[in-house]
């Protein structure tokens, strides 16, 4: 997330800072010494560079640990949690998706379910890009209905939507083409921001999968489920 990223900066800037005061302070011991100049500035520079990147760490650390700060941080472009979603590919199918930062990146997972809750696909992200309002990535699907388990790859591309301009997205609609396994499959898709309650049970309970793509969503009318990767 850019935002993120500028935290790291931030962090790095600040770092830098923070050397030079303190570099100031042992400049002047090292003067005492009697060192000569060359050791003197490579003294200094290590204690910014070091200042620098062990600040930047540290928020990276932190970023990565806690949820609440990149909350915060991320503000309105937040997209971390649970979502619900409905592919219009053939038959359509319902997914389960979370969306995560993991190791400095957007990681996506996520379960195409038929309107039975019968788990017929899964996908994950391998390469990924968020630059505020549109999500794109790479990924890999399984389909378990193959035996042995086909796998396919796949791009996605989310355009995500606020209900007001301070708070973070709470739908999206994209587009998708699923490629490998001797055909390839485009479709349209939209989701809704749901609770990991919600995602979980959704995952088990029929008829809670349906009211909730019916509440998210609009989804009302029932299909046969044939084809169909991720949303």
């Amino acid at each position: 997330m850019n935002r993120i990223s500028r935290a790291k900066e931030v962090g790095k800037t600040v770092g830098i800072a923070i050397g030079a005061f303190l570099s100031k302070t042992v400049l002047v011991e090292l003067q005492k010494a009697s060192l000569d100049q060359v050791t003197v500035t490579l003294v200094v520079i290590a204690i910014v560079v070091t200042s620098a990147k062990s600040l930047e760490i540290l928020i990276g650390e932190a970023l990565e640990r806690w949820i609440w700060l990149r909350r915060l941080v991320c503000g309105k472009l937040y997209i971390e949690g649970n979502w619900i979603d409905f592919a219009d590919c053939e038959g359509g199918l319902y997914g389960i998706i979370s969306i995560q930062f993991i190791d400095g990146s957007i990681a996506v997972h996520g379960d195409a379910l038929t309107e039975e809750a019968s788990l017929v696909y899964s996908w994950d992200s391998v390469l990924s890009r968020y630059d505020g309002m549109t999500l794109e990535y790479l990924y890999r699907t399984t389909d378990l209905k193959k035996s042995p388990y086909l796998e396919r790859f796949g791009y996605l591309k989310e355009s995500f939507e606020r209900q007001t301009a301070t708070e973070s997205p709470t739908s999206f609609t994209g587009t998708f083409i699923d490629f490998g396994g001797g055909d390839n499959i485009t479709s349209n898709t939209r989701g809704a921001r749901i609770t990991a309650s919600e995602a979980a049970k959704a995952r088990k309970d029929r008829e809670f999968l349906r009211q909730l793509a019916s509440d998210k969503l609009g989804v009302t009318e029932r299909r046969s489920h044939q084809t169909a990767p991720p949303g």
